[in-house]
């Protein structure tokens, strides 16, 4: 979840730098492009993480961490 979140926060600041200067955004559209891409990887990884924690510990079933 931090590497997701960290790639956001990556996504959100290159979309500023470029927002800011005309000519970066025609490569913002490459750029953007590649964020997404690593974003839906995460993303799917950690639906698969959570699936497996689902699958492991039941359904509805509270877990508890120490």
């Amino acid at each position: 979840m931090e590497e997701l979140n960290q790639v956001c926060a990556d996504m959100k600041w290159d979309k500023n730098i470029a927002s800011l200067f005309g000519t970066g955004l025609s490569e913002w559209k490459s750029v953007k492009a590649a964020h997404v891409s690593k974003i839906r990887t995460l993303i799917n990884e950690a639906n698969l993480l959570i699936d497996f924690v689902l699958a492991d510990t039941g359904k509805g079933k509270i877990t508890k961490t120490d």
